[in-house]
């Protein structure tokens, strides 16, 4: 992310520079996760009516300071069974009795969608993104204004079937972090993701889980690995301008490394993998 020998002469091969095969690489690959993407979304509604009586067998009622929680007394374990994907944190939201959630970085609320329907225990989600064209900020979903505001019309669109739970927050991280009660049951990081956003973002929200709660992330790779990926992407820019090569990996392994706390990465999401970490 000696294939690397392979696939430049092959795209010479084609009439392909090493770049230009690089981009169709990456368009292939998101063709394909596009792909995986609907088809989870046709099979995912068939598992939910077993995703909410498993919660249900095993949640238990219990008071929150901040929010309610009816978390059973065993999701404060920090073991956790591999997953597969993203696409199983909801489910494990709903098997674990969490009740609260924190996205940040929503882009068109793909994702959140995906959550929701296999956590129908969950009674307030909170949607955190700028929906702006950010400075510095050298990576695909820094897009246009305009695309950032049908990214934020396709969100709401989404969100419509879960509009008693869905709640909206049109800000950068740091500024949503103190509108948000504590404690939360389950926070999922995929806003910036150069080394500093994600540094401070871990900072932010990991104090507002609740002890046995759940953090998690997307794109657990760094900017060498992204540079492999796509070329046009730099997630070593931070938003001060200042490098650093970590990225999302670095970040995350640092901050967790420093609590003594395992990382869970989830191993079918090609290059996308996210990170999971349960907290004590």
């Amino acid at each position: 992310m000696s294939s690397t020998r392979t696939q430049q002469g092959a795209s010479h091969a084609n009439g392909l520079r090493p770049q230009q095969h690089a981009q169709a690489v990456l368009e292939q690959l998101r063709a394909i996760q596009k792909s995986i993407d609907e088809l989870k979304s046709s099979i995912i509604s068939s598992t939910t009516a077993k995703a909410v009586t498993l919660g249900a067998a095993i949640a238990t009622p219990a008071g929150g300071a901040g929010h309610a929680s009816s978390a059973s007394s065993s999701s404060s374990s920090t073991f956790l069974s591999p997953l597969m994907s993203r696409y199983d944190l909801g489910a494990e939201a709903e098997r674990r009795g969490y009740r609260t959630g924190v996205e940040l970085g929503v882009q068109t609320g793909a994702f959140a969608e995906y959550a929701l329907r296999t956590w129908p225990s969950c009674t307030t989600y909170y949607l955190v993104d700028i929906w702006k064209t950010q400075e510095n900020y050298v990576d695909g979903a820094n897009v246009p204004q305009e695309r950032q505001e049908q990214n934020l019309a396709d969100a709401k669109r989404r969100m419509q079937p879960y509009a008693s739970k869905a709640v909206f927050i049109r800000n950068f991280t740091s500024a949503a972090a103190p509108l948000i009660p504590d404690p939360v049951d389950f926070v999922y990081v995929d806003a910036r993701h150069d080394y500093c956003g994600v540094m401070e973002d871990l900072r932010l929200y990991w104090p507002k889980v609740r002890s046995g709660g759940m953090m998690a992330g997307h794109d657990f790779i760094d900017a060498a690995e992204m540079s492999k990926i796509n070329d046009k992407e730099h997630w070593e820019v931070c938003q001060d301008g200042t490098k650093h090569p970590g990225a999302v990996r670095g970040a995350v392994v640092e901050f967790f490394q420093q609590l003594g706390l395992a990382v869970h990465v989830t191993y079918r999401d090609g290059p996308w993998n996210s990170w999971i970490v349960i907290k004590p």
